[in-house]
């Protein structure tokens, strides 16, 4: 949070907003994220990686332009939402489940790269947790009991 503060607060500076202005008169920039790109450049915006923070400028930009200080590029974003691929039928209940989790024996977790397992670990996570399926955000890594392997 607290870069995301100071990414706001250096970009609504009358210096930076007049800095961003000319990045824009450049008609350089075609959409929001190339512009992000180049303002984190400009401001160095990055995080502990060394990557741009180009989420976070990218909403400090709009909201500079919902204050009135200039326009940005038309964006990219769709306004479809994706359904996660499923399967056209549900995945059977477990069975032989142990009342206890330390009663559980022989678990092994299988990584999720294929289309088959993922439609099954989407199916998973729409049944199963309690608030669906996502949307999910940021790195991910997908798993599940070795049982649900189509291999």
């Amino acid at each position: 949070m607290h870069q995301q503060n100071q990414i706001k607060r250096t970009l609504s500076r009358p210096d930076s907003i007049e800095i961003v202005r000319g990045l824009l008169a450049n008609n350089t920039y075609k959409n929001r994220s190339a512009l992000a790109n180049a303002v984190c450049q400009r401001f160095n915006f990055h995080n502990a990686r060394g990557q741009p923070q180009t989420g976070g400028c990218v909403k400090g930009l709009r909201e500079l332009e919902r204050a009135g200080h200039f326009a940005l590029p038309a964006s990219n974003a769709s306004t479809v939402i994706k359904s996660p691929r499923r399967l056209d039928c549900a995945v059977p209940d477990p069975l032989d489940v142990p009342a206890q989790a330390g009663d559980v024996r022989g678990l092994a977790l299988i990584k999720v790269d294929s289309v088959d397992q993922m439609r099954i670990w989407n199916e998973l996570m729409i049944r199963e947790h309690p608030q669906g399926a996502g949307p999910l955000v940021g790195c991910q890594l997908r798993y599940t009991e070795k049982r649900h392997n189509l291999h």
